[in-house]
């Protein structure tokens, strides 16, 4: 749709948001779900749809809070995959060593290079195609099954703090990038 100027009123896809709104979103929740706030919630919706849980047991922040995120991040995004190694993205992501939080069974090609570039794609293959499988110690297990192959395990901890470190980082970098689309279309 034009505006009466001729410009596009809709050339922004919101989109691109989603993985800032995921990670603003996921640390509202953990900060409920810290303080305690989130309990008369949980009763309600026990009994809205007659569950058989403990709302005292139950964990919000588990492993579909996990993969909702993984997907919002990593998957969402797919204009990520239209970026170069050397993209100032990687280069910022780079400094905050990704690959700690995993431990690599197979490596794929280029991730010394490159750990971001190469973790995102790879993660992203895992997530999108749904790659992965969570053990009962909430252990995660990653993998592709085509080339370039990969396989990588995070414990839940350590994936809790890859994404809030990384996915912290990489939401900012997807809002700044929208700014520099807003401020190109004044």
């Amino acid at each position: 749709m034009l505006s009466p100027s001729g410009r596009n009123l809709h050339s922004y896809d919101l989109r691109l948001d989603i993985p800032a709104r995921a990670m603003i979103n996921a640390e509202i929740l953990q900060s409920a779900e810290s303080s305690g706030s989130l309990y008369a919630h949980k009763t309600i919706v026990q009994q809205k749809l007659d569950l058989l849980i403990d709302p005292r047991e139950y964990h919000t922040l588990d492993q579909a809070h996990v993969a909702s995120l993984l997907y919002c991040l990593f998957v969402v995004p797919r204009e990520i995959l239209d970026l170069q190694a050397k993209d100032d993205l990687f280069v910022r992501l780079d400094r905050l060593e990704p690959l700690q939080y995993f431990r690599i069974i197979q490596p794929r090609a280029g991730f010394e290079g490159s750990p971001s570039f190469w973790l995102l794609r790879a993660l992203r293959n895992s997530v999108a195609h749904a790659l992965y499988e969570i053990d009962a110690q909430n252990n995660w297990r990653f993998w592709t099954d085509r080339e370039p192959r990969w396989e990588a395990k995070a414990s839940k901890d350590d994936l809790t703090r890859f994404l809030s470190v990384f996915g912290r980082e990489f939401a900012n970098c997807c809002l700044a990038r929208k700014a520099r689309h807003d401020g190109s279309n004044t």
